[in-house]
């Protein structure tokens, strides 16, 4: 049995959640996305999958009430951009709440915590597709008695809500989504090494793929591949959530191209309050965050994913036409991309050359 059409599934895992029979498993089909497939010798074909499923059961997008840029005080230097993420899951565990957002510690994957240390562990952008586990049953459980911040994309936000629909203790963000990758492309790197300790992918606005602090071949493929729109989902090109009505309490991103901010050195937060549970949650941090009001249409032009889905790349049928023959992300990304490839080293080459400019001037 089919669940959705499996172009438009976004590997929400809600019919994994709901499932009373657990026969459903996420595992990859031929272009390595993770997908939901049934044990039919388990199922009692109860429907309540396709019941489930946010591609049928839509969820209610919200207008933007108002629009900020900002920054915590306490988080921005150690975050991806402005640190709102982490001020929210602060203030939502000292008032004896749980926080469910994404970690990566060699998988990318969501963990329910009510423990402030865990918090950093889940800062920092992760360009690649979290595995939501069983959380979303968990969630239902927790808001009877407490109140739980989830932290996601806005499909995961709107799978969510499919599962548990809304309550006043339940606060969601869902972050502003260029697409997901898969787990495996990522997985075909980091193969590549014996001992791996660290891994990052972004550092203040600095798109790279780090491992080991270091910056190789693959892994600069590997980010090439996301900024260049080939290695995401299907359902990303064509993802319904990616416009100016949200899912989300909140929205959070990275407030690009922003002009006149009093400090941008460290990262700021693309704020857009969705709801009037969104605003008080905001007004909860009052203390620790520094905001500006600015006008939704800025935040549109530096993130165009809150209008369209990101462009489909012109040569994407060969990435996966090589991807399917080899299993090889990294050989997919060579084969398709060698135009973007060559850019990537000329700018580098560029860089060195500047940068010995400089230096012989100075001498």
């Amino acid at each position: 049995m089919e669940i959705c059409d499996e172009k438009k599934c976004t590997g929400c895992m809600a019919c994994a959640n709901i499932c009373p029979q657990k026969c459903i498993d996420m595992k990859y089909n031929s272009e390595f996305e993770l997908h939901p497939m049934i044990d039919n010798s388990k199922c009692i074909f109860c429907g309540k999958c396709k019941k489930i499923c946010p591609v049928y059961n839509k969820q209610h997008k919200k207008t933007t009430m108002s629009c900020y840029a900002g920054y915590s005080k306490t988080h921005r230097k150690n975050s991806a951009s402005g640190g709102l993420a982490s001020a929210l899951s602060k203030y939502i565990i000292n008032i004896d709440g749980v926080v469910c957002g994404c970690i990566f510690d060699g998988n990318a994957h969501h963990i329910l915590t009510n423990e402030p240390t865990l918090i950093s562990a889940m800062k920092g952008s992760k360009y690649v597709q979290s595995i939501v586990g069983d959380c979303y049953i968990q969630i239902k459980r927790i808001i009877t008695e407490k109140k739980c911040l989830f932290i996601g994309t806005p499909c995961q936000v709107a799978a969510l809500k499919s599962v548990v629909g809304e309550t006043e203790n339940l606060f969601c963000v869902d972050l502003i989504c260029h697409g997901v990758p898969s787990p495996h492309f990522l997985n075909d790197i980091l193969a590549q090494y014996d001992y791996i300790y660290s891994v990052a992918f972004r550092d203040k606005g600095i798109f790279s793929l780090k491992i080991n602090n270091f910056e190789n071949k693959m892994s600069e493929r590997y980010m090439t591949a996301f900024l260049s729109g080939m290695s995401y989902r299907e359902s990303c090109y064509m993802c319904s959530y990616a416009e100016n009505k949200r899912v989300g309490d909140i929205t959070l991103g990275d407030f690009w191209e922003i002009k006149g901010f009093r400090d941008t050195k460290y990262g700021v937060s693309c704020i857009l309050i969705n709801s009037e549970k969104g605003q008080e949650l905001l007004n909860a941090i009052d203390d620790d965050v520094y905001l500006e009001e600015r006008n939704v249409k800025e935040a549109y032009f530096g993130n165009p994913q809150l209008c369209h889905p990101t462009k489909k790349h012109r040569n994407r049928n060969k990435f996966l036409s090589v991807l399917k023959k080899t299993g090889s992300f990294d050989k997919a990304v060579k084969a398709s991309m060698k135009k973007e490839r060559f850019k990537s080293w000329l700018k580098k080459r560029n860089i060195v050359i500047i940068l010995l400019k400089m230096k012989n001037r100075s001498v």
